[in-house]
């Protein structure tokens, strides 16, 4: 379980989507370049907010918030989160870490987790086998 945390690639996405896909609510993450990967995604809450006004009081930020899968990548997703000349990146099979894995400044495109932090997202995902 520990290669797979720290082989499996994470992306950090602005809240509030971020748990929104976290949760399965938002089935496509749309971005202005393709992606061949498919495979599990961690999804990984960043600092920075894209609602009106402050963040809510209670939304996790800088924390992994679950896994979902990569099954595809379009520009013509039928999803309604699907945005006209974007890459739609499908995602399937959402789970949610019940707490988030937190204190971890996100980063870019995909990154990979440290020793240390695959050490915890293997015992975030060890205890979603024990529910």
């Amino acid at each position: 379980m520990d290669h797979l945390t720290t082989s499996t690639p994470i992306l950090t996405i602005r809240q509030p989507w971020a748990t929104l896909i976290a949760s399965g609510a938002k089935d496509v993450e749309c971005r202005s370049y393709p992606t061949h990967y498919r495979g599990p995604l961690f999804i990984h809450a960043g600092l920075g907010w894209d609602g009106e006004g402050r963040r809510p009081d209670g939304v996790p930020h800088r924390a992994i918030l679950g896994r979902v899968i990569i099954t595809g990548c379009t520009r013509t997703s039928a999803s309604s989160w699907a945005e006209s000349g974007m890459w739609h990146w499908e995602l399937d099979e959402p789970v949610v870490f019940d707490p988030p894995v937190f204190a971890m400044t996100g980063r870019l495109a995909f990154w990979y987790a440290d020793a240390d932090l695959g050490a915890r997202l293997a015992e975030a995902e060890a205890a979603l086998h024990r529910l």
